[in-house]
């Protein structure tokens, strides 16, 4: 999938091969608002249960998001992450954009984040989520996680 006429970003999703590229993304944006996979054996894990898509310029990745289609038609979204160098230039707005899309049909779409990653959450009420709660100690990481939730209707661009 591209992303407009005059983009070169793409989607690829990621298969066990990827877990090198995928780590070390995950180590570039970790820190106190960003939970991320710390070894091989996670990403396995994440990629059996949910679909893990790869932002690419070009050949670069540059983020990467994992979607995950649950039995009542639900979306969940997770491990959202712009490489830092990508941030701030619109590719986080256009790499959700791309995935909201293909969960366009869903009833409901969630995410998690860090209460205090406010670019982020300003991201996402842009589209229209809401937050519906928070959660301390979400991840067992001992910091908060505030849940945000968007249901049916036209979602926001």
């Amino acid at each position: 999938m591209k992303f407009g006429k005059k983009s070169k970003i793409s989607l690829e999703i990621a298969g066990a091969d990827n877990a090198s590229d995928y780590l070390l993304l995950e180590k570039l944006v970790g820190g106190k608002t960003y939970a991320a996979l710390a070894s091989e054996k996670e990403f396995l894990e994440e990629i059996k249960k949910a679909t893990v898509y790869f932002f690419k310029n070009k050949d670069e990745i540059i983020g990467h998001i994992t979607y995950r289609l649950n039995k009542n038609g639900s979306v969940h979204l997770g491990g959202f992450a712009i490489d830092p160098k990508y941030q701030g230039q619109g590719f986080g707005r256009k790499a959700m954009e791309t995935i909201l899309d293909l969960a366009k049909n869903a009833p409901k779409i969630d995410l998690v984040t860090h209460p205090d990653n406010l670019k982020a959450i300003s991201l996402y009420q842009s589209f229209g989520f809401k937050i519906t709660e928070q959660k301390e100690n979400y991840y067992g990481d001992g910091e908060p996680r505030v849940i945000l939730v968007w249901t049916s209707g036209k979602i926001a661009s």
